[in-house]
């Protein structure tokens, strides 16, 4: 399933986005009604995410 978002409900909704992306679903975010970006995993191995200063 593909969810489709514009850039506005995706700013409200994006923790629900990224839940749905880790759970396989495709996401697209959409910007006037033009797909412009797509949320992937992240398949970097040895990099963490830690955004301690």
């Amino acid at each position: 399933m593909t969810i489709h978002a514009n850039i506005g409900k995706a700013k409200s909704n994006f923790s629900k986005l990224i839940a749905a992306s880790l759970r396989g679903e495709e996401v697209v975010i959409c910007k006037n009604g033009v797909p412009i970006v797509r949320l992937t995993l992240a398949e970097i191995n040895g990099l963490s995410c830690d955004l301690t200063p």
